[in-house]
């Protein structure tokens, strides 16, 4: 962070849509530091962070006698046996100052602490009328909310910039960083993140005691025995990142006001993972016995994976002033290419010969995997912008961008994006400064075409993968359709159009914004899952939905100090809507559903598709529970109305009101006397929110900084 110059967000259609797809969420830039002419400066930043886990939501139980006493009344509840003897209760109550033979444990708080975060960072800026320079080197560690989920890394970063004469600049700027993280949550020979920690455990266990982990010391062996902690050092290896970016650029500036600039840029980023399993006894500590022996599968696994851009563009701008400086005049024109390579290879063998090795020539077992994979795709673009103002009054541009991926067909392969704005500087009108209420007032408007290409490299095609058979005896190996081809798949399509207005008052001190907006999606790219009829593919990538979200933003700031103290204050407020304009219809059969997350034309995307139900609260609750089991008893073909749905607080077609009381009752929309999964449920909400609030409070003083975010 102490690298960055500035930060600017570009969130309105028409100046995010010169930048193409990848503005399809919006555009932040950054720009580095850079050298400046004169004396060398060196410098030291760093600052120290604590961070915790918000556990309010997770409030598990953590005294074992209660825990026995509500699993007795659950399982009562259902009509069993109670699991849990007396004894066993009165036992845990008469000891609870015997942690070792009688624990009470709260997973959430032997779990989740406060992690210490650090960064530094040196320094070093300076130049000459020739030459420019900014170089810093730095570390940055975090030890995480949870024991061995820490992160460290390594960063540098060099910009250097040569003057060759008027008309001439060239340069090179460079960052990378190396990046290693620790193994907890690591699992399994995938390499895939678990969250071992993230599932409750029996209160009767302790975690750790004098290097040992703890199994369950539930008499009965009911309660679950997983222990997070042991979870979180169940695998060793390496998990070490690595990226590095360089640029060289040249700028031509052959007269006033133009300058042509070319940029030549390389990224690239790899990741290797190592993953070996650690075995650990698990202990009962009331008696020191062992109650799960160390012990399991050995393996080895180990996972490469790189990838590799590399950027090409050439760019010519001019900016102007005309009729006494009355009139500005923006242009610009450029061209970029690019080309992305992604490889990976990983292999996973069993049986390691000692459990201490470390190497794939280790293990003599089953290959259990062995894959590996490259692929690659390109875009070529185009763009042009043209603005004018007047006066610094009055702001009028437009931008045009074209973008041709490989992820499409020759057909379908460009996109074509077109924006348009205007402003009108109102504080810069003479009625607006005699009364000199403003420092800045400004209504701006803007329509823009952004596009997505976000789909795999191959989508458009049909792509095989390897399998096999056994033909007389002898195994066959062959290939299959994975998914179906598409070759009308092309850009999906957003068009924005927004208006605003920008304000500042009180010398600056009192800033922000409220802007309205309206998006509209068009041909959103959609994974469709085809019929197994039509063969052993899964399904086929396509132009299928079409969505709108409208909403409001406000931004309020007040910056100011008191002396070298620096303080500001930062709300924001955002109200979004969005609808499902366009899918496969309205019925309830055309509807996408992936669990009870409903994509349907008409709703809102992340709908919540459920059967309604409310809180058993009162007699007519009950007297409506048992109505609806009554009609399918007299019914002239009985029918059961809730069509095999447990019901724990009905027995024998009788509802039992003690244990009705406080429970859910589903709701017969239709009110065809049956609860019927495909004519009750309904949707019923949404999993992102309507409206989201934010608030940041800053203050500094003599270079010590301090913030805090808070959002809901």
């Amino acid at each position: 962070a102490s690298d960055i110059e500035t930060i600017t967000v570009l969130k309105d259609a028409a100046s995010a849509a010169i930048y193409g797809s990848r503005a399809a969420n919006g555009v932040i830039l950054i720009t580095t530091k850079k050298g400046k002419a004169g004396q060398v400066r060196i410098g030291y930043n760093g600052y120290v962070s604590f961070e915790s886990a918000n556990t309010n939501p997770m409030k598990p139980v953590s005294n074992f006698a209660d825990h026995m006493r509500y699993m007795n009344e659950a399982y009562t509840n259902n009509d069993q046996e109670p699991v849990y003897d007396q004894m066993f209760i009165d036992e845990w109550e008469r000891n609870p100052n015997d942690p070792l033979g009688h624990p009470n444990t709260d997973w959430v708080k032997e779990i989740f602490g406060t992690g210490i975060g650090h960064n530094h960072s040196v320094y070093m800026q300076g130049g000459t009328e020739k030459v420019d320079f900014y170089g810093s080197v730095g570390y940055n560690k975090n030890e995480g909310v949870v024991e061995n989920a820490g992160y460290e890394k390594y960063h540098a970063l060099a910009n250097i910039t040569a003057h060759v004469n008027k008309y001439l600049d060239m340069g090179m700027n460079f960052k990378g960083w190396y990046g290693q993280a620790d193994m907890g949550g690591m699992r399994g020979e995938d390499g895939s993140f678990g969250t071992g920690w993230s599932y409750a455990t029996t209160p009767a266990q302790i975690f750790k005691y004098k290097d040992m982990y703890g199994g369950s010391q539930d008499p009965t062996s009911i309660g679950g025995a997983n222990n997070p902690l042991q979870s979180q050092y169940s695998t060793r290896g390496n998990n070490i990142s690595r990226n590095g970016n360089a640029k060289f650029f040249v700028k031509v500036k052959p007269f006033k006001g133009m300058e042509i600039e070319t940029n030549l840029i390389y990224d690239y980023f790899d990741r290797n993972y190592k993953a070996i399993p650690v075995f650990f006894p698990q202990y009962n500590f009331a008696n020191m016995t062992i109650v799960s022996p160390a012990g399991g599968q050995s393996y080895i696994t180990q996972n490469n994976y790189r990838n590799q851009r590399n950027y090409y563009d050439v760019i010519a701008r001019y900016n102007n002033r005309f009729l006494e400086d009355r009139l500005g005049v923006g242009a610009m024109v450029g061209g970029s290419q690019e080309m992305y390579t992604t490889e990976n290879e990983k292999i996973s063998r069993k049986d390691l010969t000692d459990i201490s090795l470390s190497v794939l020539s280790a293990a003599n077992g089953e290959i259990s995997t062995l894959t590996g994979g490259k692929s690659t795709w390109s875009m070529r673009s185009y763009f042009a912008r043209l603005s004018f103002d007047w006066m610094n009054k009055y702001y009028l541009e437009g931008s045009l961008r074209g973008d041709g991926s490989s992820r499409f067909l020759k057909d379908n392969r460009w996109g074509w994006f077109p924006s348009f704005s205007a402003a009108w500087r109102i504080s810069e009108e003479a009625f607006m400064k005699e009364n000199g209420i403003f420092d800045d007032l400004k209504l701006r408007v803007g329509y823009g075409s952004l596009g997505n290409n976000a789909v795999s490299n191959y989508a458009a095609y049909s792509l095989y993968g390897q399998t096999g058979a056994v033909l007389n005896g002898e195994y066959i190996s062959g290939l299959y359709a994975q998914s179906a081809a598409n070759p009308r798949l092309t850009w999906e399509k957003t068009k924005t159009f927004n208006v605003g207005l920008d304000f500042a008052l009180l010398n600056q001190r009192l800033s922000g914004f409220i802007e309205y907006y309206f998006k509209k999606t068009t041909g959103a790219l959609y994974w469709l899952t085809l019929p197994g009829a039509g063969g052993d593919w899964n399904g086929q990538t396509t132009n299928l939905a079409d969505v709108s979200n409208k909403g409001i933003e406000l931004n309020i700031k007040w910056n100011d100090h008191i002396g070298d103290f620096r303080y500001g204050i930062s709300l924001n407020y955002s109200h979004n809507k969005n609808n499902v304009d366009k899918f496969r219809g309205t019925k309830v059969s055309d509807m996408d559903l992936s669990g009870n997350i409903a994509l349907w034309e008409g709703h809102e995307i992340g709908s919540y598709y459920m059967f309604e139900s409310k809180i058993i609260r009162n007699q007519a609750d009950i007297d409506a529970i048992q109505a609806l089991i009554d009609r399918g008893k007299n019914a002239a073909e009985p029918y059961d109305p809730y069509q095999g749905l447990n019901l724990p607080y009905v027995k024998d077609g009788k509802v039992i009101a003690e244990k009705a009381l406080g429970d859910v009752m589903f709701l017969d929309i239709d009110g065809d006397g049956k609860i019927d999964a495909d004519k009750d449920r309904t949707i019923v909400g949404r999993n992102t929110p309507t409206d989201i609030l934010g608030l940041n409070l800053t203050a500094g003083w003599k270079g010590i900084d301090f913030a805090v975010y808070m959002d809901g």
